[in-house]
């Protein structure tokens, strides 16, 4: 059933103020055709009133307290530092083995070196003739 506007407000004002009966009795009397809906109106203002909290509950305060989390800057600096070290003496030590391999020195000093004679067309009497070196003369 539709409620008028002006019952509707005056039944909510009826309602909120439970504890006038001659203000309850004259608007039953006046619309006996909205006590039912005026009765629901009235249980559900209690029921509201009835599930404040009898205290308030305290106001949010944020503590002073400063939380860190993870690793100090301290150490953030150190680790960086070693990585950065780490890093440097390796790109070093890259260049000199680099450089290392690339040097052309010959292994044997130019006079250990013998060179045998050459044989391509075949074995003269010169080559014949010469004693192959002695290792008791170097000494």
């Amino acid at each position: 059933m539709k409620v008028p506007r002006e019952i509707d407000e005056l039944m909510w004002e009826v309602a909120d103020d439970n504890g006038n009966e001659v203000l309850l009795e004259q608007f039953r009397s006046r619309y006996p055709e909205f006590e039912c809906e005026l009765d629901k109106r009235i249980q559900m203002v209690v029921d509201l009133k009835g599930s404040r909290p009898s205290k308030m509950p305290e106001q949010f305060r944020p503590s002073n307290e400063v939380r860190n989390f993870g690793p100090s800057r301290l150490a953030v600096v150190g680790v960086t530092t070693l990585v950065l070290c780490s890093l440097t003496f390796a790109a070093y030590a890259l260049v000199q083995y680099q450089n290392a391999r690339h040097i052309e020195e010959p292994l044997i000093p130019p006079s250990v070196i013998f060179t045998p004679p050459s044989y391509v067309d075949g074995p003269t009497a010169q080559n014949e003739q010469q004693d192959p070196p002695n290792a008791e003369q170097e000494q």
